[in-house]
């Protein structure tokens, strides 16, 4: 369970993926002002080394946008969207704001809680399906304005 902002973008899982190396061959994350140490396992070779936070936080976004790229989109009404895994049948509900993109799944909330907004891979998919490629891009876009003007006269 993730208990901070730390444990969710600072993670051995992304310092696995980061390094390209399975995740058991990192043995601890350390987290210092300005940079991450990643400590792997002895025994395979590696070196504990220095990461940039960018690089963490470039990676946390990257990964969502590269995990949307599978999953399926099916319009609902209006502004809501199911957004399918065909890879293990999960399905979530977004629903898309003015000056957001909502979702159901734990990462979204984990994202919120922690970090005050959120854009996970189901969000990435319903964006990337309107033709937008970030949420920024949508925010700015005049979709996101008619939408604005659609639910202030209703």
């Amino acid at each position: 369970m993730i208990q901070s902002s730390e444990q969710l973008v600072y993670s051995r899982a992304a310092a696995a993926r980061i390094w390209g190396i399975p995740v058991e061959q990192i043995r601890r994350v350390e987290v210092w002002p300005f940079v991450v140490l990643v400590i792997p396992h002895r025994g395979f070779g590696l070196r504990p080394r220095f990461v940039s936070k960018q690089t963490f936080r470039t990676h946390f976004v990257e990964f969502r946008r590269q995990s949307a790229r599978d999953l399926l989109v099916i319009a609902q009404h209006g502004s809501e969207f199911t957004v399918l895994n065909p890879a293990n049948s999960n399905q979530y509900r977004v629903v898309v704001g003015t000056a957001s993109v909502k979702c159901e799944c734990e990462d979204y909330h984990n994202q919120l809680r922690f970090l005050g907004r959120g854009c996970c891979k189901h969000c990435y998919r319903v964006l990337f399906h309107l033709g937008f490629q970030t949420l920024k891009d949508y925010v700015n876009s005049k979709a996101a304005e008619r939408l604005r003007v659609v639910l202030n006269s209703g």
